[in-house]
């Protein structure tokens, strides 16, 4: 009898897993940059140039992070099909005894990497879509380059590996869900056990900040699933993170929208941590800001992140 069989979650949370580690090695790229305050004294760009290039060795191991983790995440949705649709077809290259004696699940040879979009789109009622099929290929053409040979032209972009990963999430997992993924992930993490989780939604919230300078306005739609057209307010959580963590001067963090387009909506929802907020609808005390959504807690203008109403 086969035994310790694997369930979809299980491989499903290690595709979380290996992502999660693939964009840690460029959120730590980033922000050696931004704790260097590189971008002040490195005049003519040289120094910017040198760190990249230093860096396409964590990159690459960034990428084959990435390859691991659509290999898992396709296994997860086969699995919850039935696990045993991973074992080879062929009983020849079961393990000796098999039929004679218990043997775990790990023990029996699985099919080949290749063949796991064949069987996920035969066996799983939604099919890969064909952009998302060229992008494996992509990315499992330049891993396989940098696992079996020497490409001294290949340039690994960092912001493409970041992008690369939210496609992963959006199609493998569930659209616009990556922060709440990554957010479970940080707050798991080693450090975040040896000294306190609340360090997780600073960085986060800093993750977040970064991204929404990279992106395009179209990448903000597909990946995060904002209207970039739309007003920015404050997110007092990620402000208080970011603030303790991050930027002790800064209180402009603005990661919410509102969530309906009704002139006078009073409710907001932030991308980054995932809560909705209640707001009062109330000119801005300083005549100079255009805001009218103001904290019903603290009576902060979330606009401004400046002003302060008396609350009734």
């Amino acid at each position: 009898m086969i035994q310790d069989i694997p369930t979809a979650s299980d491989f499903i949370n290690s595709g979380k897993t290996f992502l999660n580690l693939s964009w840690d090695i460029v959120s730590d790229l980033y922000f050696d940059i931004h704790n260097s305050e590189m971008k002040k004294w490195d005049d003519d760009g040289s120094v910017s140039n040198e760190f990249w290039v230093s860096a396409q060795i964590p990159l690459s191991n960034a990428l084959v992070l990435i390859q691991q983790g659509i290999e898992f995440l396709l296994k997860g949705r086969i699995a919850h099909v039935s696990p045993f649709l991973l074992l080879a077809n062929n009983s020849r290259d079961w393990p000796a005894h098999c039929h004679k004696t218990d043997i775990s699940f790990s023990d029996f040879r699985t099919i080949n990497t290749q063949d796991l979009r064949k069987i996920h789109d035969t066996v799983c009622t939604q099919r890969l879509n064909q952009s998302f099929i060229n992008l494996i290929g992509e990315i499992r053409r330049t891993r396989n380059v940098l696992m079996h040979s020497v490409d001294r032209n290949m340039n690994l972009i960092p912001t493409d590996i970041w992008k690369w990963i939210l496609d992963v999430s959006n199609n493998l997992i569930d659209k616009h869900t990556w922060f709440s993924i990554r957010r479970q992930y940080l707050e798991q993490k080693p450090s975040s056990i040896a000294y306190s989780p609340d360090g997780a939604m600073g960085l986060l919230t800093w993750e977040a900040l970064k991204l929404l300078n990279i992106l395009s306005s179209k990448e903000k739609r597909q990946y995060l699933g904002v209207d970039p057209k739309r007003r920015w307010y404050g997110c007092i959580n990620c402000s208080s993170a970011y603030q303790e963590i991050i930027n002790p001067g800064s209180l402009k963090v603005k990661t919410c929208q509102l969530t309906t387009r009704e002139p006078m909506g009073t409710t907001i929802n932030c991308f980054v941590c995932g809560n909705q907020f209640e707001v009062i609808r109330r000119e801005c005390p300083d005549e100079s800001c255009p805001g009218d959504v103001i904290d019903t807690t603290e009576g902060l203008c979330l606009t401004c992140m400046e002003s302060w109403c008396e609350l009734e």
